[in-house]
């Protein structure tokens, strides 16, 4: 099964669910970004989404 991971708003993710339609697809939308928060936790096992300071010394 597929899983989308944005808002159905946005226009990418309006073309990858019109796709899997298209296609008959199992899928599941997952809502994140924007409002909808979900960009900082990433994905398990990938790093962080945003930049972070880290010690140099």
């Amino acid at each position: 099964m597929l899983r989308v991971w944005g808002r159905r708003s946005s226009f990418n993710v309006q073309k990858v669910m019109w796709l899997i339609g298209e296609l008959d697809l199992a899928h599941e939308q997952i809502d994140a970004g924007g409002a909808f928060g979900g960009l900082d936790a990433g994905l398990p096992g990938d790093e962080p989404a945003r930049p972070r300071a880290c010690d140099q010394g």
